[in-house]
Formats: structure tokens, sequence, C-alpha cells
């Protein structure tokens, strides 16, 4: 720890004591950053004035004819994607599916087929890099069996993927951007393929903007940037060549190995979740689309669900509303200079003014203190049992967040069950005036219950980012992937030992967020162009060049870090054959020479 104080020390001490100029560039410099970015961090870099903010709009303007779909499908797994098809797919206008060969039950119109023609059971290089390959020739293709001239966003999915289509159009509406930067929305999955390596979860959505695929399209599955056995890796891969952020987005569940299956997969509005087959949904003939009755609806006002509201819901509302009102209001940090009265020892209090969610008016109460707790207004308390791990930074960054709604009830979060008649069980979220409101009925032997809430005129807000280990995909050390964590509320599930790993990880995002921001702030006028970003490419493709190629294998577990200085393991010629070289003989590389 006193290293990494030590290193930021210096850091603000080589600073300019006038300050550099601000500028929005970090969508150029972002090949230089190489881990995911939450959500939270997404929306906290594009307010900030420092960086060119406020950055992102409503884009009231944005149809569903402008949200293009493509579906990675196979003839194996036919019945999948006719799943798909028959539920929910069936009602976007624009979709693809790329398929190794027509599947029975798909729209021959909507289905491209691409394979190298050999025969069923041999090794199809063509087939299995379909989705890289046909990214790259997307960008010519602005036509006829491809993408409309429209489209604003392209939503790749895996075929067992339900989404809520009205969830998504809320979430691209209220997240497009008015410099028109790149950006990937998934679900991102942490060390679970290869080390140190963050990747977007294929089986749920992956949401690009128009300008992230017209720079991902220029590379994808040639020498710059090739298909290496899997979608998700030669993807993240991508993404950090051409400097395209990777978004992580709780609302995007991924159905990944391990991870507890959910039955139905509309009660916690997910925007997009993978398992469609293990669903109640996907087991009835009739599709379903939950539109709201005010759909669309992209106004700042409160929900307008009757009964329970979802988190997902509350969260839209907040865009909206921070959207539609002026510019964030940040203040700005003291100017850093030798003879600064800043010494190492307030370096920490300096970090937490600056990074999202340090609040000082959040409690942590185990419930049987309920009774003798005395609870303040102005406070807010989260009411858990022993052993549950509280995330104080998504919370509060919450919290400060819920300001920019317009009046509203009293609101109580909490994990949500089907009946009225069951008793919420702990962790729950709620401010001082709640909890002094629910302090008598409790007292008296009360549960806390949705009729109870109710009957307070208290609005109850069904929060699945209360969660447990089992319902979060792990990394390949048996930990809780550190993306997943970055949109978790709690944890009540945990060890001692995860609860310490949970902490590390939240306490390490933290760090590297702010560590960001002073980096984007700091970057010189020349470090912002297109040039800087193609001497960066250039200097990757060194380490990447015709005789070594990235080392991601998915047997060696290798990583995004260890391809910088150990030798390569693919080692191929670009020629007019694709190179199917590899050290396992299951493992496909493509890396075309697209010049």
């Amino acid at each position: 720890m006193w290293r990494r104080w030590w290193l930021v020390w210096v850091l603000l001490l080589g600073k300019n004591a006038d300050g550099a100029e601000n500028r929005s560039c970090f969508w150029s410099a972002a090949a230089r950053f190489e881990r995911f970015w939450s959500l939270a961090d997404y929306e906290h870099f594009t307010s900030l004035p420092s960086l060119g903010g406020p950055l992102l709009r409503v884009d009231e303007d944005l149809g569903m004819r402008h949200i293009s779909f493509v579906v990675v499908a196979s003839l194996e797994r036919a019945e999948y994607a006719v799943r798909m098809e028959r539920t929910w797919m069936h009602s976007a206008a624009n979709r693809i599916y790329l398929v190794d060969a027509l599947i029975p039950g798909l729209p021959p119109s909507f289905q491209m087929v691409m394979n190298d023609g050999a025969q069923r059971g041999q090794k199809d290089a063509v087939a299995m890099s379909r989705l890289m390959i046909w990214m790259n020739q997307v960008k010519q293709m602005y036509s006829v069996g491809s993408l409309p001239d429209d489209m604003r966003w392209l939503v790749i999915l895996g075929d067992d993927v339900y989404i809520n289509t009205a969830r998504l159009y809320y979430f691209l509406a209220g997240h497009a951007s008015r410099d028109d930067h790149p950006v990937i929305f998934a679900h991102v999955l942490s060390d679970t393929e290869v080390y140190d390596f963050d990747v977007p979860c294929t089986d749920s959505a992956i949401a690009l903007s128009r300008s992230a695929l017209a720079r991902i399209s220029q590379h994808a599955s040639c020498k710059t940037c090739p298909y290496t056995g899997s979608n998700a890796i030669s993807l993240a891969y991508c993404a950090l060549y051409t400097a395209v952020p990777l978004v992580h987005v709780p609302g995007f569940r991924c159905q990944a190995d391990g991870v507890a299956d959910e039955a139905d997969v509309l009660t916690h509005h997910w925007i997009a979740t993978g398992g469609l087959s293990k669903s109640t949904l996907g087991q009835n003939d009739d599709g379903l689309h939950p539109f709201e009755s005010d759909f669309p609806n992209l106004q700042c006002e409160l929900p307008r669900a009757e009964g329970v509201w979802t988190y997902q819901q509350v969260a839209e509302r907040i865009r909206f509303c921070k959207a539609s009102q002026a510019a964030d209001a940040v203040e700005q940090p003291p100017t850093l200079s030798h003879g600064s009265e800043l010494s190492p020892e307030t370096l920490e209090d300096y970090f937490q003014a600056r990074w999202p969610g340090s609040v000082d008016n959040l409690e942590e109460i185990l419930v049987g203190d309920i009774l003798k707790t005395e609870f303040l207004l102005d406070h807010w308390y989260f009411l858990a049992s022993a052993g549950m791990w509280l995330h104080r930074a998504a919370v509060g960054h919450f919290l400060q967040d819920l300001d920019y709604l317009p009046p509203h009830p009293d609101l109580v979060f909490a994990y949500v069950d089907q009946s009225d008649d069951l008793a919420l069980a702990p962790p729950w979220l709620l401010n001082g005036r709640a909890a002094q409101r629910l302090h008598q009925p409790l007292a008296g032997g009360a549960q806390l219950t949705p009729a109870l809430l109710k009957k307070l005129g208290m609005k109850l807000v069904h929060t699945p980012l209360f969660s447990q280990t089992r319902k979060l995909p792990r990394s390949l050390t048996g930990a809780v992937s550190a993306a997943a964590l970055s949109g978790v509320w709690s944890v009540v599930d945990g060890d001692e030992w995860t609860r310490q790993d949970l902490q590390l990880k939240a306490d390490d995002r933290r760090f590297y967020a702010g560590l960001l921001q002073e980096n984007f702030e700091d970057l010189t006028e020349d470090e912002c162009s297109d040039e800087s970003l193609r001497r960066t490419q250039l200097w990757q493709r060194f380490l990447h060049n015709d005789d070594e190629h990235i080392k991601v294998v998915r047997g060696f577990q290798s990583g995004r870090r260890e391809f910088r200085t150990l030798h390569a393991m693919y080692r191929s010629k670009v020629s007019d054959t694709l190179p199917l070289r590899g050290v396992l003989q299951d493992t496909v590389l493509v890396a075309r020479n697209c010049d």
C-alpha cells in the first residue's frame, strides 16, 4: 500500500503548477489503460468539465429501427436461436443471425451463412471466426444483407439471451454522446478466460456504438486484431487496440459457467440476461415484451409503474434527470505543486474527495440493533445481518445521483420476492425518515413486508444488486470476478476471506478510477491526437507482428500483460489460406492480411 501512495505522491508533485490544459481526449488515450471501466466510472468521467463534459445526452429521436441485433448461432444449437426468435427477437426489424448453416425455423432472409465449404465435423476457420470476419466486412456493407445506414447501436448476442427491449431502449437513449465517442457496454468478466484480462460476456448482450463498430471493423480478424479461438478475447483485444473503452453494465447479466440459474428473466428488469432456455419464459410459446403504458417516456419524472419499482426503472429516471439539468457542479481539486502544504499523510483525503461514491451519511446497522438505534433524518442506513458485505462506493455513488430525482416518497431498497405476504429478508437500504417511521411497527413485532410499506406510503424498490456469491461469475482463482463486483451493492453469503477479497477489489477499483482521472486531466495536447493513438498501435503491432501473434490461449490461461514479455505461442505467415496453427489442436487463429 505504501508503494502505491508513494507513486501517486511523485505523480502529483510532478504536476505543472498552473495545471494541464483540460481536454476530452481519453477516447484516443484509452489504449494505454488496460482494464475495464465500471458504468459509474464512465458516467463520472463523461460528466467532468475537466474532461470536456458533460458528454452524455438523451437521444430523444432514438427508435428501435436505430438498433441492430446480431446473433451468433449455429445449426448444432438450432433450438436456442429458434427460441430467441419465437419469444422476443421477432419484434426486431433489424436482426441478423450469423450461422454456419441455414437453421430451419428462422426466417431465411435474416440468416447470413458463413463457412469455408468444409464438410460438417471438420474444423472450419471461417465458421468459427464468423463474428470477427463479419465485423471486418461490414465496413463495406452498410446496405443489403447487413446494417442500415441510420444504425446507431449494434447489439451482439449469444444464442440463448433474452433482451428486455424497453430497458435496452431506455439505457441506450440515456447514454448517447454529444461527441460521438466510441464505447462498448457489456457485462465484463475479469480473469475468467485468461489471467489479467477483461472480456465482454458473449452469453449476454454487447452493445457497440456506431463509432466503436467503425473503429473495430477496420481491424477485426486481421493481423492487427486476429481471431484467437474466442470471440470474447478477440473482441476485447480489438477494443484495446482501437482505444474503445469496455464498460461494465450491471443490468447486462451474464449466465457464465457456475452462475446460478434464474427461472424468471423478467422480474429483475435486467436489460439483458443469458439463460433464456432455462427460464420459464423460454418454455412458453408466446413472446412477451414488457413495455410500460407510457413507453417511450424520456422525461425527468418518477417511474409510473404501479406497485413495486425496480432498481433499473429508478436508474433510468436518474439518467434522464441528470441529462436534463445543468452540468454537474464539480469542485476543482487544489493545485498541487512544489511547496504545497499537501503531504503524503493527507493524500488519501485528497483522493477520497475526488473519487465518486464517497459519502459520510451512510451507516451500517445490524438488523438486531434497530430498536436501540437513533436514526437521523439526513442519513441513509444499510440494515443487514451479520456477515453481509456492503459495497460502499457503489451505494454511495447511487445515493449521490438519487438527488437528481424529483420529490418522491420514502424509498426502501430490498430484494423482493413475488408475494406481498412474504417478509423482506435483509439487507435493506432506506433513509432516516423511513427508518424512524418503521421503528414503532418493527418494535411491536411486525415484519417488514411489501404490504406494510404500502400501508405507510413508502415505495418499495426491488434491488437485485443485493446479490450472493453463487449469482456472480468467478475468476480462474475461484474468487468473485472484479468486474462483476463493480455493479453489486452487497454480497450476503460471503465468508471472512471472501469479504476481505471483495473489499480489496473495491478499494483497488476506486484507486484505479481516481488515478485514471488524474492521468486523463494531465494529458497534453499531443497525447490527445489520432497520431498519438497510431504511435501506440505501432508499438503494439511490434509485439504482435507476422511472427509473433498475441498470446491468449484458453488452455494455457495466458493474459494481456504476459504477451508483452513472453514469446508468442502462435507463429504463422499470413497467406491466402487462413492459418489454423495453434498451440492446442482445438485452437484456431485467424489473422488475415486486410491491407
